[in-house]
């Protein structure tokens, strides 16, 4: 089954007109993004509210943009996909990343049991068609 939701920290720093484009892009290809909270951590109640709420099951047709290690956690304990984003580690307003840095985050995001890491919010639509491929 193909990814149909992305969801999104709504506290977390993935967002802006680089996100609002991505979001655009990815609903004229049937996958909606939503954003969601999770005030616990790394505990899955908040993606499977989202998943509920955007009627989308079973927990593979969902994808988790990952600024931190306990939301890939969550998102691996709900069962759903998860691409951790580098670039979301940096405070808004700063430099880009160093590409030490850059690998620094990866592979925390993988130690944390991510099924992959991008660098930027613009490419986790290439990230979706992976996956989708993997399917």
């Amino acid at each position: 089954m193909p990814i149909r939701l992305l969801l999104v920290n709504g506290r977390g720093p993935i967002s802006g007109p680089e996100f609002s484009a991505l979001a655009d892009q990815l609903l004229a290809q049937g996958v909606t993004v939503a954003s969601y909270e999770n005030p616990v951590g790394n505990e899955p109640w908040a993606i499977f509210e989202r998943m509920r709420v955007a009627n989308v099951f079973p927990p593979g047709a969902v994808m988790v943009a990952a600024a931190n290690a306990d939301e890939v956690t969550a998102a691996k304990n709900a069962g759903t996909w998860a691409v951790g984003v580098t670039d979301s580690l940096v405070a808004s307003g700063s430099p880009p990343p160093s590409e030490d840095d850059r690998n620094r985050y990866r592979s925390m995001f993988l130690d944390a049991g991510a099924d992959a890491a991008v660098d930027a919010v613009s490419e986790l639509a290439d990230a979706i068609k992976a996956i989708d491929g993997l399917m």
